[in-house]
């Protein structure tokens, strides 16, 4: 999913950010399914995204105060400028809870 949302991110206006935190997610669990630790990737990955978050995080407050949640499908633009952060934060949600997993499975396995 990370690598399919990398490949889709090249045609956003600001892609090397973009492709770069997607891409590099998808990398984390390629590289746990080859049973390589990636403690250092998973590190920079969450450290990327969380920077996101907390940038996008405005807009996904406004978004969520706006009460019309239904609003996320629609236009970014005019009064409805929130909606594009957060899809953003929503996105980056995602590859946090994504990397997170193998971060977390990483250690619970080397706890053993």
């Amino acid at each position: 999913m990370l690598a399919v949302t990398a490949v889709l991110q090249i045609n956003d206006p600001d892609p090397v950010y973009w492709v770069a935190v997607y891409g590099l997610g998808a990398a984390v669990p390629l590289m746990h399914a080859f049973g390589r630790q990636a403690r250092f990737l998973a590190a920079l990955t969450i450290g990327m995204i969380v920077s996101g978050m907390i940038y996008a995080a405005p807009g996904f407050f406004e978004y969520l105060q706006s009460g019309q949640l239904g609003t996320i499908a629609g236009s970014m633009d005019g009064p409805d400028a929130y909606v594009e952060p957060a899809r953003e934060f929503i996105g980056l949600l995602i590859a946090l809870a994504i990397v997170g997993y193998y971060g977390y499975r990483w250690r619970a396995n080397q706890n053993r």
